[in-house]
């Protein structure tokens, strides 16, 4: 039961590029080394050089992944950095992987071995077989690790998030301008709630009359954050800036933490991994 809960839960959105290719990297080199130096399922070079052709494995195991993370990211477009990216869905992308990794590694092996074999889907599923064994393990392991990590992590930090600062006692106004400076929203400090970017606009939830209020002016995030004071505002997201006196509760799993607002009705504001050691060092 614990591990069909764990299967559920959130998994930590993915890197960026350069750590993708160090872990790539990092892949096909484990790879390669457990093929040349303890040469499972009876591996022999066949009449070549066994450096040679494990390097080649390892190369598969290297340009594979690669092709697979850009046709996800950049093709499918499908996002990794959401609530709804769990550890079971990450572990069956990454069975897709190790199948897209058989497959090179049987065309590698025809390409290597030209009079071996034409495709046959006996030798194909041999060879599946052997990928996703050695890969299996690893992965599932590999799984649980990151996610309990990211949640211990993000846990501590919404623990610490919590003894926050209090707010300043000398209250400012504050004067919001869009680009064109055709629309302003002036209001205190303790009246804006948190910021939110929706393509070229920028919503600004804040109080009036003890309601929740939104007010969008056209701006980017990044512009409307110079307007605030950075001792109390912080981006805290791709899309959202928060006004850091108002939080009441912040809690974390593997993705990063969520923060409940005073005044905020219980709408919860998300906050990034990248964004989580500002938020403390602000709030602490």
């Amino acid at each position: 039961m614990n591990i069909l809960k764990n299967l559920s839960r959130p998994f930590p959105e993915e890197g960026n590029f350069k750590k993708q290719l160090r872990s790539f990297a990092g892949v096909a080199f484990f790879i390669f080394a457990v093929l040349y130096f303890m040469r499972p399922f009876g591996l022999t070079g066949g009449g070549k050089s066994l450096l040679l052709v494990t390097l080649g494995f390892g190369l598969v195991s290297f340009v594979v992944p690669l092709l697979y993370y850009v046709l996800f990211a950049y093709v499918l477009k499908i996002k990794r950095n959401v609530p709804g990216w769990t550890l079971g869905k990450w572990i069956l992308y990454m069975l897709g992987l190790l199948l897209c990794i058989s497959f090179g590694n049987f065309s590698y092996v025809l390409w290597l071995y030209p009079g071996y074999t034409a495709f046959d889907w006996h030798t194909f599923l041999n060879m599946a077989y052997a990928t996703v064994s050695l890969g299996l393990i690893p992965v599932f392991f590999t799984g649980f690790v990151i996610q309990r990590r990211a949640e211990r992590l993000n846990t501590e930090a919404a623990t610490a998030i919590q003894k926050r600062k209090p707010p300043l006692p000398e209250e400012q106004a504050i004067t919001l301008v869009s680009y064109n400076e055709k629309q302003t929203l002036t209001a205190k400090e303790s009246e804006i709630l948190w910021l939110e970017s929706r393509q070229n606009y920028v919503t600004v939830f804040h109080l009036k009359d003890d309601a929740i209020t939104e007010t969008t002016l056209r701006n980017t995030l990044k512009s409307m954050g110079e307007q605030l004071p950075p001792a109390v505002f912080l981006r805290c997201h791709q899309s959202f800036i928060v006004n850091t006196d108002l939080i009441e509760k912040a809690e974390g799993n593997a993705q990063g933490l969520r923060l409940t607002l005073r005044g905020g009705a219980g709408t919860e504001v998300p906050v990034s991994r990248r964004y989580v050691n500002d938020l403390r060092a602000v709030t602490g």
